[in-house]
């Protein structure tokens, strides 16, 4: 078996990382909308919001967060999830 040897300068090698690093991150924002776009469970929104089922149930009583209800199926919005916690962070002094 022959190999083949292909030398590049290391400013065009520098330029394709580069350019990877703008197509991965490209690819990631992509991902990140598809994901807000998303329905879940509610059973899983505690897990993602990182609290209790107890409180979950507070904040749909209190309709802090959107939710869609159809009998007892409860679906949820990431995007609506993300806005909640975004709307709620605390922010530095």
């Amino acid at each position: 078996m022959a190999y083949e040897f292909c030398f590049l300068k290391v400013a065009v090698i520098n330029q394709l990382f580069n350019e990877l690093e703008v197509i991965k991150d490209q690819l990631k924002n992509i991902q990140q909308k598809q994901l807000s776009e998303q329905w879940i469970d509610s059973k899983d929104v505690p897990n993602y919001l990182g609290c209790s089922a107890k409180t979950w149930q507070k904040l749909r009583d209190e309709r802090k967060i959107k939710f869609t209800q159809y009998g007892s199926i409860i679906r949820v919005k990431v995007s609506d999830l993300e806005i909640f916690l975004e709307n709620h962070s605390v922010k530095r002094k």
